[in-house]
């Protein structure tokens, strides 16, 4: 595996918008993972993910681990916009590297798994996290893998109910309801997402199951294809490694989901 680290994503704040690359010894199966870490909006680096990079790599996928401006100096939609551009960062480099563009799954954990999934609900006009740089603006993801993921930004019963949410938006939602809606991922659902796979633990106190199933379920509704895997007893963040029998479940869950839908 070859490792090429921080890579700009843009001209401006460069010491956050980066992307590492992990590329597969052998040939390139055709198809790109792009990962971003989680932390609550406010922690977290793109190194985090131990040894799932090299997971991936081994089995053919080109990687991508993004960095981006974190909160409370960094507010919503600061994260949005540095993932679009890591997205689009990784496409354009798709001939370089040996993939498909059209092939790019996005993974993500907690806060990176909000960040995962909503590069799949942003189609190509919607404003949200778009900047001038971003020269194309389609920045869909193909397929996604949620790790426990964060699906609203509002303060409620199946939310993050001890963490205080306005050190990550710049408004209240009384005065902005409509950030707010733009930000929430169940207000977000068309049918046309790709297919989405979520690992969640049924003893997460941070982020409850409840959110990845309520949102599989909107998108299954709507007639997108979402499929949800349970892990009993498991809590917060435990997708970062390869070793724990946690960790192998979610994995080869993940394996046969990507094969299924980016490998063909």
């Amino acid at each position: 595996m070859k490792i090429l680290t921080d890579i700009p994503c843009s001209r401006d704040h460069t010491d956050r918008r980066l992307i590492d690359l992990y590329l597969p010894d052998g040939a390139p199966n055709g198809a790109a993972v792009l990962l971003i870490h989680g932390g609550g909006f406010r922690g977290g680096h793109k190194g985090q993910w131990n040894g799932v990079p090299a997971w991936l790599c081994d089995r053919g996928y080109v990687v991508a681990s993004a960095e981006y401006r974190l909160a409370p100096r960094w507010r919503f939609p600061a994260w949005i916009e540095d993932a679009r551009l890591a997205m689009a960062t990784l496409r354009a480099r798709a001939g370089e590297l040996g993939f498909d563009p059209g092939r790019i799954a996005t993974g993500g954990s907690s806060a990176g798994g909000y960040l995962a999934l909503i590069l799949a609900m942003i189609g190509p006009d919607d404003e949200l996290g778009r900047t001038g740089e971003l020269a194309d603006p389609d920045t869909r993801a193909n397929a996604v893998i949620a790790w426990c993921p964060a699906t609203t930004l509002r303060k409620d019963p199946v939310g993050f109910p001890r963490t205080p949410w306005p050190d990550l938006m710049p408004a209240a939602e009384a005065d902005a309801p409509e950030l707010y809606r733009s930000a929430c991922l169940t207000e977000r659902v068309t049918g046309a997402e790709p297919p989405i796979l979520f690992l969640h633990g049924t003893a997460d106190m941070t982020v409850p199951h409840r959110q990845s199933v309520d949102l599989a379920e909107r998108l299954t509704a709507a007639g997108a294809r979402a499929e949800v895997e349970l892990l009993d007893g498991v809590g917060h963040g435990f997708g970062y490694g390869t070793e724990t029998d946690a960790q192998k479940r979610a994995l080869t869950r993940a394996e046969a989901f990507l094969a299924e839908h980016l490998r063909g």
